[in-house]
């Protein structure tokens, strides 16, 4: 049994560095993909889960300045509970600032273990005296004192960027300048609301048996919510609520009637298809986006940009033309209704 007691029990904003720890975990880790789901303010800060729930990165979240070692080691505590609960985790992680350069080995590393740190012993005495301090205990155990040892051999520590916007640029890697930073930063806002929303679901000292009860809860987000989030934003509407844009309906309307919705959900499956699914190279996707992106600004007829598009690389599962059309139509419409 797992009881949540360190979560937030009265109503909490998720700070900017809390929403940037979570889409570290979404898109900066080399096993980022594996991740399918965000758990808010429940098992710690951020706790990223494999689709299975079989695997679960652990985040606390600390943007505390001036960090000394031995706060970093207070600040450990929730992922040492964690490390000795009944659950079992896959990576423990400390989401913290840039540290002064003094405390480290290698300053140049952004993610590292406990044997970059100069003072490994202050780091040690910190947790110690935290974990001492909650269990209302005057001496350390043998016991305990092992764990310790081999938690603070697992724990990564990690440091973020003062940039928002760098957080999502880096899911969809484009390549030219098509958005500003505060396009960027005002998406990055809108996950850290979806987050507050979250934080505000109370579940202090509920219980649970496995990580599926969890779910329960309703305090987690999905990788395919958070891209559909992205997406939708960076075209400007919708995308997959089966919406006709404009140009669109000039291209099927000599299309049998009944077969017309048909086509649209075809499209829209193939675009789930390429974004979703975890065999698609996602890479793809956001190239041809980029691609049409830039198109559309400079060309009107959506005939000769498709013509333009499939002479350059173009993801197998929607190499077809009413796809290409459809997610032309969609961007063009985007751009057009959010024009000042």
């Amino acid at each position: 049994m797992y009881i949540f007691e360190t979560t937030e029990q009265n109503n909490a904003k998720a700070n900017d560095f809390e929403t940037k720890s979570l889409l570290y975990l979404m898109s900066f880790k080399p096993d980022s993909t594996d991740i399918d789901t965000f758990f808010v303010d429940c098992f710690n800060d951020i706790t990223g889960v494999s689709n299975d729930l079989l695997k679960l990165w652990d985040v606390q979240s600390k943007n505390v300045a001036s960090l000394t070692p031995r706060t970093i080691g207070r600040h450990l505590i929730t992922l040492f509970q964690n490390f000795i609960s009944p659950l079992e985790f896959y990576e423990y992680i400390l989401f913290i600032p840039k540290l002064k350069e003094n405390y480290l080995k290698d300053i140049t590393l952004t993610e590292f273990k406990i044997d970059n740190f100069k003072d490994i012993v202050k780091i040690r005495e910190g947790l110690v005296a935290e974990f001492k301090r909650r269990k209302n205990l005057e001496s350390l155990d043998s016991k305990y004192s092992s764990q310790i040892s081999d938690f603070l051999n697992q724990i990564y520590f990690v440091t973020g960027d003062s940039s928002k916007a760098i957080y999502i640029k880096n899911i969809i890697q484009f390549k030219s300048n098509i958005r500003d930073d505060t396009f960027f930063e005002s998406i990055f806002d809108e996950v850290r609301s979806k987050q507050t929303e979250l934080k505000n679901i109370s579940i202090h000292n509920i219980s649970i048996n496995n990580v599926a009860d969890a779910l329960n809860l309703k305090k987690h987000l999905t990788r395919k919510q958070l891209e559909t989030l992205v997406v939708n934003r960076i075209i400007g509407v919708e995308l997959f609520k089966r919406r006709i844009p404009n140009d669109f309906i000039d291209v099927i309307k000599d299309e049998p009637k009944s077969e017309r919705k048909d086509i649209v959900q075809n499209c829209n499956t193939n675009l789930s298809r390429l974004l979703f699914n975890k065999n698609s190279n996602k890479r793809l996707f956001w190239e041809l986006l980029e691609r049409i992106l830039i198109l559309v600004e400079e060309k009107e007829d959506i005939y000769e940009i498709l013509d333009i598009i499939k002479q350059s690389r173009i993801p197998k599962m929607i190499d077809e033309d009413f796809t290409l059309l459809y997610l032309i139509s969609m961007v063009k419409e985007g751009i057009e209704e959010n024009v000042d």
